[in-house]
């Protein structure tokens, strides 16, 4: 840890999975991530590439009824993983997958802002 006194472990588990365990504190956490967790990954998995992430935020809509509203339109989200984020009179809706699925995020995202086009953040 280059800015701080706590100490980050790497333990390898079975089944060749690695478990990584870091401190609290927002610039020892990223200090450690960024010097020791990433140059890791990229030299274990040099091929891998990034999920794409696109986000639709809302405004003046919870979370159920943004569920509602999908659900009743039948939106397809297959192969994209959807995340929520709810916050202070906000919604977030994640949309993440492989670079290779980047047409069906793409649609998906267009039928997001079409189904709840009165609830678009103006800010977005």
């Amino acid at each position: 840890n280059s800015v701080g006194a706590a100490p980050g472990q790497r333990l390898e588990l079975s089944g060749d999975k690695t478990l990584f365990v870091l401190p609290g504190p927002p610039r020892e956490f990223n200090a450690i991530l960024n010097e020791e967790i990433v140059p890791w990954l990229k030299e274990r998995f040099p091929d891998a590439r990034p999920n794409l992430v696109h986000i639709v935020r809302t405004t003046g809509i919870g979370e159920s009824d943004i569920v509602t509203i999908l659900e009743q339109a039948n939106f397809n989200s297959e192969g994209i993983a959807l995340g929520f984020y709810p916050g202070k009179g906000k919604v977030e809706i994640h949309l993440s997958a492989n670079p290779e699925k980047e047409p069906e995020i793409l649609g998906a995202e267009q039928q997001l802002l079409d189904l709840l086009a009165d609830f678009l953040d103006p800010e977005m």
